[in-house]
Protein backbone atom coordinates (compact mmCIF):
# COMPACT_ATOMS: atom_id res chain seq x y z
CA UNK A 1 0.00 0.00 0.00
CA UNK A 2 1.39 3.83 -1.37
CA UNK A 3 1.17 6.88 0.69
CA UNK A 4 -1.25 8.13 -2.25
CA UNK A 5 -3.33 5.05 -0.89
CA UNK A 6 -3.39 5.79 2.16
CA UNK A 7 -3.86 9.50 2.26
CA UNK A 8 -5.81 10.13 -0.83
CA UNK A 9 -3.45 12.24 -2.54
CA UNK A 10 0.75 11.33 -3.78
CA UNK A 11 1.77 14.69 -3.45
CA UNK A 12 0.34 15.27 -0.08
CA UNK A 13 1.95 11.70 1.12
CA UNK A 14 5.20 13.06 0.12
CA UNK A 15 4.80 16.47 1.66
CA UNK A 16 4.15 14.52 5.10
CA UNK A 17 6.68 12.01 4.68
CA UNK A 18 9.09 14.81 4.15
CA UNK A 19 8.03 16.84 7.11
CA UNK A 20 8.17 13.71 9.26
CA UNK A 21 11.56 12.77 8.28
CA UNK A 22 13.23 16.10 8.07
CA UNK A 23 15.72 16.24 10.96
CA UNK A 24 15.37 12.25 11.28
CA UNK A 25 17.56 9.31 10.59
CA UNK A 26 15.92 6.18 8.93
CA UNK A 27 17.29 2.92 9.87
CA UNK A 28 16.25 0.11 7.60
CA UNK A 29 15.78 -2.79 8.91
CA UNK A 30 15.67 -6.34 7.06
CA UNK A 31 14.30 -9.41 7.98
CA UNK A 32 11.19 -11.10 8.65
CA UNK A 33 8.76 -9.44 11.00
CA UNK A 34 7.84 -10.48 14.12
CA UNK A 35 4.40 -9.24 14.28
CA UNK A 36 3.83 -10.97 11.01
CA UNK A 37 5.05 -14.18 12.15
CA UNK A 38 3.28 -14.40 15.32
CA UNK A 39 0.39 -13.36 13.16
CA UNK A 40 0.92 -16.28 10.81
CA UNK A 41 1.70 -18.76 13.93
CA UNK A 42 -1.58 -17.60 15.02
CA UNK A 43 -3.48 -18.30 11.97
CA UNK A 44 -2.24 -21.43 11.71
CA UNK A 45 -3.16 -22.60 15.48
CA UNK A 46 -6.89 -21.48 14.60
CA UNK A 47 -6.97 -23.56 11.63
CA UNK A 48 -5.60 -26.35 13.16
CA UNK A 49 -8.09 -26.22 16.00
CA UNK A 50 -11.41 -26.17 13.93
Amino acid sequence: MSGGQVFGDEVLATAISDRLLHHCEVVPINGNSYRLKNRVQAIERDTDVA
